[in-house]
Formats: C-alpha cells, sequence, structure tokens
C-alpha cells in the first residue's frame, strides 16, 4: 500500500500559519510539536491510499482519500501497468471522498489502455458525489460498473 503526501502543500501551509500572530504579535508557531502536528492534519487532507489485489486472474484497485492533480500519478502508477498483468482490472471507489479532473484523465486513460490491450475496466463502489462528476462529464456512459 502507497501513501502520498505532497510535501510542497504542507510546507506551504506552515509558512503561512507562521506568518499569523496572535493577539499579543507573537507567531501562531512556537515549537516543533504544533508544527508535527499540522503536517499529521494537513497532509491527511491530501493523501490518497492505493492498494492492488491480485485474485483469480482479476486485479482490485481500492482507492481510499482523495484522487485530484497531487494523487493522479499514484493511481495512474498502478493502474496502466495492471493491464501488463490481467485482461481484468476492477477499481473500487467505496473509499473514494473526491474526484477532481485529473481523476478523471486518469480513469480516461485506464479506458483506453484496456481497450488498446483488449481487456476489461469496471468500476466498482461509486458514490452518488463521485457518480454525479462522472455523468457530468459523460464519462459515465463509457465505463462499466458493478
Amino acid at each position: 500500500m502507497q501513501v502520498f503526501s505532497p510535501n510542497g502543500l504542507i510546507k506551504d501551509h506552515i509558512i503561512e500559519l507562521a506568518s499569523m500572530k496572535d493577539v499579543k504579535g507573537n507567531s501562531m508557531i512556537r515549537d516543533i510539536e504544533t508544527i508535527a502536528k499540522i503536517i499529521k492534519d494537513v497532509g491527511g487532507k491530501f493523501k490518497m491510499n492505493v492498494s492492488k489485489t491480485l485474485e483469480n486472474g482479476k486485479i482490485t484497485i481500492a482507492l481510499d482519500g482523495r484522487l485530484d492533480s497531487t494523487t493522479s500519478p499514484q493511481l495512474q502508477e498502478v493502474l496502466i501497468p495492471a493491464f501488463d498483468e490481467t485482461k481484468e482490472v476492477e477499481l473500487d471507489l467505496t473509499q473514494l471522498n473526491y474526484m477532481s479532473s485529473a481523476g478523471i484523465r486518469i480513469l480516461l486513460m485506464g479506458l483506453k489502455t484496456a481497450q488498446a490491450k483488449d481487456a476489461s475496466m469496471v468500476v466498482s463502489g461509486v458514490s452518488q458525489e463521485i457518480m454525479e462528476i462522472l455523468e457530468m462529464t459523460g464519462l459515465s456512459d463509457l465505463l462499466t460498473f458493478k
């Protein structure tokens, strides 16, 4: 399982908070414990876990978190090579809570790769919010859902 932390975003957030002052004019960040807490809190908001399992010739890729421009390379690194390993790939989006246009792009890449390799890509566990995004973009007409 891989976890991606966008260090640049965390660093920018810490710098922004460090420049803020309390009512007495003191920096809002005074010690390493405060910085560690910010890294933990902010880092969790921008991550995605990707897990891949192979069972009975089918690869299931489960996503947990946010699929956006920061995390989409993670999915691409797992999804595209999966079609070299099998003809059946399932994307489990049960724990996915956000998808940006970068995520849509990766799904489209997966779909095109599956077609080029005469394989199938099935999407499961789609929440209402994610389905609305897929419908608005027309991608729901191209994908196969389980």
